[in-house]
């Protein structure tokens, strides 16, 4: 697969990225899923996980046809999540300030 200057440029920046989110925005057609398919088999290659997160149904259903990343709406997956950061937030409320 051959892949453009900004492909290969935000390839290289989400291998070599220590953050746990990134985000890929681009306009229709300009190569997201060319880009994302390869990246995701590396991280798969080396025992990472990657999801993928839309803002539609449809467009979770197109970027696991096009990557086979498996993909979420971004409601679902923070709704999954919500339990978890309830608990945190509530732990944080609940902590007694240390002592002077």
């Amino acid at each position: 697969m051959t892949l453009n200057e900004g492909q290969e440029s935000a390839g290289r920046m989400i291998l070599s990225s220590s953050n746990r989110i990134i985000a890929v925005q681009g306009i229709a057609g300009a190569g997201k899923s060319s880009l994302l398919k390869p990246v995701s088999q590396l991280f798969g290659e080396n025992g990472k996980t990657v999801l993928g997160l839309a803002v539609q149904n449809t467009l979770v259903q197109m970027l696991e046809r096009d990557t086979g990343i498996a993909s979420m709406t971004l409601a679902r997956f923070i709704g999954s999540h919500k339990t978890s950061y309830r608990r945190e937030r509530i732990k944080m409320l609940s902590q007694k300030p240390k002592p002077p």
